[in-house]
Order: C-alpha cells, then structure tokens, then sequence
C-alpha cells in the first residue's frame, strides 16, 4: 500500500486545520443565530431533508456561543489528528 511520493501528515496540523474548519462552520452558526436567522435555516436544512419537527432556537448567549466554538475546535482537532495517525500507519510513515 505504502507509494513513492506519500508523504507524512504532520497530526498537530492536520488537526488544527479541521478544527479551525470546525470552528468556522461554527461561528457561521453563531452569526446566524445572534442576527435572528437560525429559524429560517434550521427550517430550510430540515426541509430540504425531508424533515418535519418542532425546534425551538434559543436566544443568543455569549457564553453558550464560546463554549460552542471551543467544542467545535477541540472536536475537528481530534478527529484530524486521529486522520493523520490512521493515514501515516496506513502509508508506513
């Protein structure tokens, strides 16, 4: 399986770029939220996908919002870095 040109993935970056990816998504959420569009979305997503349930959006808080984000980073870090680790064993690095 191992190739000429494979490279290693270094974790700790593939990690910090999904979880700034995850972050980001995330804060598009926020923005939706705190600008009073999370309903519209949250109904279009579910309509879009067949959906058809009652979801209440909470009122925008602050340090629901950092939390959120800080999950998200932590969340899309480890699932890169666990990327990396499984692709490097798979290529032989």
């Amino acid at each position: 399986m191992k190739e000429e040109n494979m490279e290693k993935l270094h974790k700790n970056a593939v990690g910090v770029s999904l979880g700034i990816i995850f972050l980001m998504t995330h804060v598009i959420w926020i923005f939706a939220i705190a600008s009073g569009l999370g309903e519209t979305l949250i109904n279009l997503w579910n309509n879009t996908h067949f959906i058809d349930m009652n979801v209440t959006i909470m009122e925008f808080n602050i340090i629901t919002a950092f939390l959120t984000s800080l999950r998200a980073f932590i969340g899309g870090y480890i699932i890169g870095w666990i990327f990396a680790f499984i692709y490097n064993k798979l290529t032989g690095e």
